[in-house]
């Protein structure tokens, strides 16, 4: 079932659950193995190579490692590193030597997360080292101090791919948690629902179990899903799956960070997690 298929219907059976309630489909956590198909896997790839033969132009190879990531997330296992070009890897490494020539370090930590979590050997062409490592901090300190959590948590995001160990020395605590569910909340009550979905993915990475999930309920899935589709119906197919991606990590039981980047499984269901090989079937009422 493609996602435009989705977007159609609205009720799921629960038969297989421990009470008898039908929760609207529209309201249940986003589930990309089956809201998503080989359709939408193809169509974004497509997007994916039209910022690949882009990537010289002026910060478009952000846009191409969020993508190729965003997309390995939707679908495990069908994106490589065997997908992307020898040209772009040279690319990507001469970026990364503009980054530290620049002192964007927010930048390398991004680029260098991308790439760890595409191909773990081609992160080792860029020789990160402790000086990176430390800059990578220091800026994370400037945006923490200045209570920016969109910035402070993508690189902390980013840093606990590149480097658990770096990732601990930040102390992440409960004020940061605090600064990041007042943003949220923000961000909801505006209905800025991208905006919400980039920063909660990345908070949920950070955070790990004590991210509040009571953030994203019935509600907050069927905006997200309104959202996805209104994107789909602008052809905004890029957006999509950003939010798409950012959707599935917030719908996720668990995230571990494996050697090639962040790993989901499960999926909630409300305050109750269902294993993929116990999903109630979806039909049409």
């Amino acid at each position: 079932m493609a996602i435009e298929e989705f977007f159609d219907q609205n009720r799921i059976s629960v038969k297989n659950l421990s009470h008898d309630k039908v929760t609207p489909k529209s309201e249940s956590p986003f589930n990309p193995k089956k809201e998503l198909n080989e359709k939408d896997f193809e169509s974004f790839l497509d997007i994916v190579k039209v910022y690949e033969n882009r990537i010289s132009d002026t910060g478009f190879w952000k846009y191409f490692i969020r993508l190729v990531n965003d997309v390995k997330t939707l679908f495990p296992g069908k994106f490589s590193e065997a997908n992307v070009e020898s040209e772009t890897w040279e690319i990507l490494k001469r970026e990364a030597r503009a980054c530290r020539l620049q002192f964007r370090w927010h930048d390398l930590a991004e680029l260098a997360a991308g790439i760890k979590s595409l191909s773990p050997s081609r992160y080792q062409e860029l020789n990160i080292d402790k000086n990176d490592l430390e800059k990578i901090k220091r800026e994370f300190e400037e945006y923490r101090s200045a209570n920016n959590p969109d910035y402070s948590i993508h690189i902390a995001k980013n840093l606990k791919i590149i480097s658990p160990d770096s990732f601990s020395d930040l102390n992440i605590n409960e004020d940061d948690l605090a600064a990041t569910k007042k943003e949220l909340e923000g961000r909801k009550q505006e209905g800025r629902w991208k905006d919400f979905a980039y920063l909660a993915a990345n908070a949920k990475v950070v955070f790990d179990d004590k991210f509040p999930n009571s953030l994203i309920e019935g509600k907050e899935w069927r905006l997200l899903r309104s959202e996805m589709k209104e994107l789909r119906d602008m052809k905004y197919r890029g957006e999509i799956i950003y939010l798409a991606a950012a959707t599935a990590v917030l719908s996720a039981e668990s995230i571990e960070i494996a050697e090639d980047g962040i790993k989901i499984s499960g999926r909630r269901n409300g305050d109750h997690f269902l294993q993929e090989d116990s999903l109630p079937e979806t039909r049409k009422f």
